[in-house]
């Protein structure tokens, strides 16, 4: 038996994350997914680099890795990948249960106990094994004490959907190297034609790395635009939020913690996050 739980009630939107690398590509191929994807993405995606006044036409394509089967940088959204990833569950008879949350979750011989509240009330199930994909602030984690033995970086990133007036080429992401931090701009918005990505000094306030923190104003954004010298203004900010970016450190394995044994059950407790 197979569940994979959410505590929210649908699917976060918008997505963050805009890359599949090569090595998530062969690890999902087992389940028979990888053409849905490609199908969606991008596999030569084109930038312009832009450092001050020049600007350089990247093609990511066709990258020299004789190791995989998948040679090539995957631009596609987050959402577009939820999408295809939550049909081959259901192909199998698995429908993501949302508004389940894990409270608790308990080892027992040959399994854990795992304490769920449902919408239609709490309750327990065992399985094989359970499987955290919820982030640094993981229930799995802090029951199984592991705990996050990561730590924040000094820089956040602010996400946007915009629409943009400007003379910027439709077909090749925009790539700017300013002195305050990096700023991407794609379009591959959600809720407007572009997304905006840009990093600067982390602000005030603590956020929990990888979840989305307060909105960040037009002026602001506007700003860093402006001083990292792309040349386009926000006609139209559909939305935006700060993000904190955080490494995680390795820390030894827990037998029976980890899904080092095989058993035929699973919980999976998923939360969406970078890709």
């Amino acid at each position: 038996m197979v569940r994979v739980v959410d505590r929210r009630s649908e699917a976060v939107r918008p997505s963050r994350a805009l890359i599949l690398h090569a090595r998530t590509l062969e690890v999902l191929r087992p389940l028979g997914v990888t053409q849905a994807l490609l199908a969606r993405a991008d596999i030569a995606p084109a930038a312009d680099l832009r450092l001050g006044a020049r600007a350089v036409r990247v093609t990511f394509g066709g990258l020299v890795l004789p190791d995989t089967a998948f040679p090539h940088l995957t631009l596609v959204r987050q959402m577009d990948v939820e999408r295809v990833l939550a049909q081959a569950l259901a192909g199998r008879g698995v429908e993501v249960e949302r508004g389940t949350e894990l409270t608790a979750v308990r080892e027992e011989p040959g399994g854990v106990r795992a304490v769920l509240r449902t919408p239609a009330g709490p309750g327990e199930a065992r399985f094989g094994f359970a499987v955290g994909c919820d982030g640094p602030a993981s229930t799995v984690r802090a029951q199984a004490g592991l705990g996050w033995t990561g730590r924040v970086y000094p820089v956040e990133v602010v996400l946007a959907d915009a629409e943009l007036d400007g003379d910027l080429p439709g077909d090749a992401a925009q790539v700017v190297a300013g002195r305050g931090g990096l700023l991407f701009a794609f379009r591959l918005g959600e809720r407007a034609t572009w997304r905006l990505l840009a990093t600067r000094p982390a602000t005030p306030g603590r956020l929990e790395p990888g979840s989305f923190g307060p909105p960040v104003s037009a002026i602001d954004l506007q700003a860093l635009m402006d001083q990292a010298g792309l040349d386009a203004r926000i006609t139209d900010l559909r939305w935006s939020a700060r993000v904190a970016e955080g490494a995680e450190q390795e820390a030894d394995q827990q037998p029976g913690k980890d899904g080092d044994q095989q058993h035929a059950s699973l919980l999976s407790l998923y939360t969406p996050g970078g890709i």
